[in-house]
């Protein structure tokens, strides 16, 4: 008889997958800057719109508020 293993939603669990997927896309962000350095302006305002008014892709915000409500960020 095979027990089923209760689910942990930590943060810590979770904390180096999130960390490797927030390398990739600094990564990426920063190529596009690279490939069209009058792109960076623009690029740097989109951050910055988001980290201080929230604003993305309803697409995304669903993801980050179904990992909130999972416990893992």
């Amino acid at each position: 008889m095979i027990l089923a293993q209760p689910v942990t939603h930590t943060s810590e669990k979770h904390r180096p997958i999130f960390d490797e997927l927030l390398r990739t896309l600094n990564f990426i962000i920063d190529q596009m800057k690279k490939l069209d350095t009058s792109l960076e302006s623009t690029i740097e305002s989109i951050i910055l719109d988001i980290e201080e008014n929230g604003n993305m892709h309803p697409y995304w915000a669903l993801k980050i508020a179904m990992l909130f409500d999972l416990g893992a960020i």
